[in-house]
């Protein structure tokens, strides 16, 4: 995946993830709406109301009949008026409970809670999508580490500060310090076979010490690498036998690299070497190679012509 791709897919993914968890927590924090209060107030004031108008009614009544009619109009004009303020206060109440904040709260926050999934899912596909990214990096990390790791043993070693130091200690002749500065590298870095065969190089040409680099040969093919580099190393220590006088060994060891690596190349050395030798072996790819088909020879055309002259084709 191309970096520049890569790093939008973040910064997208991100950014939906924040935004929206903020809005769900913004809709979270509202409180529930809660149904609308019980009328009992405003019916209790029409109920007041009502009682006091036929209070009135009935003293209004009762002042006709005993013909007061003083008592009556000032009765009735305050019943009057009482009746008026009672009407004008239950219409305030119902119009204040009508208009109150709750009323207006309630439409609102039902609004808010319908986008509720809408955060929820994409909170979701921000952190699925996050994830997503994250687990393809790390794989391809660890993929490719491991990649280079397993077939470091074919490519040039790395050149870091520490093996510049090394080849600077061998180029001033200081084989031995080179050989214990390999050693350490190869204990900060196990899978760097060349290092391995480097020491078993300066032993042989530096030195002149063919018992020690026989010896950190058979190190090295202990360890599992490049089939075809582990053969070449191998037919390299059967040299170091026979140099040796360890004759024995040697021949093991090219019977043992026809067995396991009779396809690679060294095989073919080491099957030419046992030849030479006249030495059985067993060869599991004996019969297998293609011989080569005889081409009949072309019978003369019969001509008139004097000797050494041939016939046009």
């Amino acid at each position: 995946m191309n970096g520049g791709l890569k790093l939008m897919l973040y910064g997208a993914f991100l950014s939906l993830a924040l935004v929206s968890g903020y809005n769900l927590k913004r809709v979270l924090s509202d409180p529930f709406p809660l149904p609308a209060p019980a009328t009992g107030t405003n019916q209790l004031h029409l109920n007041a109301s009502t009682n006091a108008t036929t209070n009135i009614v009935k003293l209004v009544s009762t002042g006709v009949r005993t013909n007061l009619p003083s008592a009556t109009n000032r009765l009735t004009t305050n019943a009057v008026g009482s009746a008026n303020v009672e009407t004008s206060a239950d219409s305030s109440n119902l119009e204040v409970d009508l208009r109150s904040p709750g009323a207006m709260h309630r439409s609102s926050g039902f609004g808010q809670r319908k986008n509720l999934g809408f955060w929820i899912g994409c909170l979701l596909g921000g952190i699925i999508g996050l994830a997503a990214l994250i687990a393809y990096d790390f794989s391809s990390f660890t993929g490719n580490r491991a990649l280079r790791l397993m077939y470091n043993d074919d490519k040039k070693a790395i050149k870091d500060s520490d093996y510049e130091k090394i080849e600077e200690q061998w180029a001033a002749g200081s084989y031995i310090d080179a050989i214990d500065l390999l050693r350490a590298y190869l204990k900060k870095h196990p899978r760097e076979i060349h290092a391995a065969i480097r020491i078993a190089e300066i032993y042989e040409k530096d030195l002149n010490n063919l018992l020690a680099a026989a010896l950190e040969y058979e190190d090295i093919l202990t360890h599992k690498f490049n089939p075809d580099r582990w053969a070449w190393s191998a037919i390299h220590l059967c040299n170091l036998y026979f140099h040796l006088d360890q004759e024995a060994k040697a021949v093991d060891l090219l019977r043992r690299i026809i067995l396991e690596h009779g396809k690679m190349p060294a095989a073919s050395k080491a099957r030419k070497r046992l030849t030479e030798m006249s030495l059985e072996f067993d060869d599991p790819l004996a019969g297998t190679e293609p011989t080569e088909m005889a081409v009949p020879e072309s019978t003369p055309i019969a001509s008139n012509l004097p000797p050494g002259f041939r016939p046009r084709k």
